[in-house]
């Protein structure tokens, strides 16, 4: 099953980004308490456009506090393309280039394409190649001995870390129709002493990470062989909180894709019917950690499902196919509006809210994208690699900023 709910999740720590934002009028909606910040939920994708490594594109962005964050990007290096690192310290007004030979080889481009630091020096480089590490801010990076994951077809599918603890799920490739099974590793974040952590993973290659207030949640969708493949038919979802150990929760409704707002109230969103273009987004959402699950609603269909991020204030949808765009629901999944609407090709590469209100997302057109409202409206950010958004790409307001539509339920989608 080819959905856009299986997109690879990254869930870092301590990212706060307070790049540009916006201050246009906003719809009324209810009111929230003060809360912590949540960790990331969201993250990129490899099959989103423009292709990984194809020059002046954005590829990754992580933050670890409100200034200093960094971007990969792909630059052209003579005849090829390579990996390019751009460091801010003043929330993205400004950014300095980080040389690094070892990152910069060619050989990289097109196999790496996510970043992930957890604090000013400790961060990885992963994709389809190998899992490079730094200590030193970026500025030297070297190929991680990382079990189970020296078979071709071998990849990290997504990498998170939690209370000093970095963990990735890697696809060991064994198995040439799906590069599975997965299996999730573990090692302290300031060095490279990496672990199988024992009885998580799954058969497949797929699986996704979440986290806020220092809870994780790992997610391996379970598929069973069709004639014409394999479907995924149910979800092993798993919650820690020290990144070391991990319990098993009850199935969940569907296999969808997991969002955390908060250390208890979980979001799910499932693929539930399909059209041209267009899947069906039911959501789901727990308020015991993952334990029982109550049904919301749907989002509206238009578009593939693509990815899901959520905070206290906000739980947002993004979506592909033909254009590419982000939904927000600002109730629970209630009620949902169109924030962005954005380019050809058709996906959003990176999505994550970062605190209750602020966040970030890469369009597939590698414009780099924050908001400061909970998701209500979105702002272009001028970065290295990145471009503007064009003509009537994006809907803006009256001080440059995309404009939200009035929330409205949306209909079921038809059956498959």
């Amino acid at each position: 099953m080819r959905t856009r709910s299986a997109r690879i999740v990254t869930l870092g720590v301590l990212l706060a980004t307070a790049i540009i934002g916006s201050g246009c009028a906003t719809p009324a909606v209810p009111a929230h308490p003060a809360v912590s910040p949540p960790r990331p939920v969201s993250g990129p994708r490899p099959d989103a456009g423009p292709l990984p490594g194809q020059p002046g594109s954005l590829l990754s962005a992580t933050f670890v506090s409100p200034s200093q964050g960094w971007l990969l990007v792909s630059i052209r290096c003579g005849p090829a393309s390579c990996l390019h690192l751009e460091h801010t310290t003043d929330a993205g007004r400004r950014w300095m280039a980080v040389t690094s030979p070892e990152l910069g080889r060619p050989a990289w481009s097109g196999r790496i394409f996510a970043i992930q630091f957890a604090d000013s020096r400790d961060g990885w480089a992963y994709g389809s190649g190998p899992l490079l590490a730094t200590h030193d801010g970026g500025r030297t990076w070297q190929a991680a001995a990382l079990p189970g994951h020296g078979r071709p077809g071998a990849g990290v599918q997504a990498l998170g870390v939690l209370d000093g603890t970095v963990e990735v799920l890697v696809a060991e490739g064994r198995n040439p129709s799906d590069e599975g099974p997965s299996r999730l590793y573990a090692s302290d974040v300031s060095r490279d002493s990496w672990h199988p952590v024992p009885a998580v993973g799954a058969d497949g290659a797929r699986g996704s990470f979440a986290s806020a207030d220092g809870v994780g949640y790992a997610a391996f969708p379970e598929e069973s062989a069709t004639a014409t493949g394999t479907t995924a038919t149910g979800l092993a979802l798993y919650r820690s909180r020290d990144g070391r150990t991990w319990a098993r929760l009850p199935g969940p409704p569907c296999p969808g894709t997991p969002a955390a707002a908060t250390s208890t109230v979980l979001y799910l969103v499932c693929v539930d019917g399909a059209a041209a273009g267009s899947t069906g987004k039911l959501v789901y959402r727990s308020a015991d950690g993952g334990r029982t699950w109550q049904r919301v609603a749907h989002a509206p269909f238009g578009g593939d499902l693509d990815g899901v991020a959520a905070s206290p204030d906000t739980l947002l949808v993004s979506w592909g196919g033909g254009d590419a765009g982000i939904y927000v629901s600002l109730d629970g999944g209630e009620h949902w509006a169109t924030a962005y609407t954005g380019h050809i090709p058709d996906a959003i590469a990176d999505m994550v809210m970062t605190t209750a209100t602020r966040g970030y997302a890469i369009d597939s057109g590698s414009v780099l994208l924050t908001t400061r409202d909970a998701g209500r409206h979105w702002a272009a950010v001028r970065a290295p690699g990145g471009r503007e958004p064009s003509g009537a790409a994006v809907r803006r307001g009256s001080r440059g900023h995309t404009r939200i539509s009035p929330a409205r339920s949306s209909p079921p989608p038809p059956p498959a």
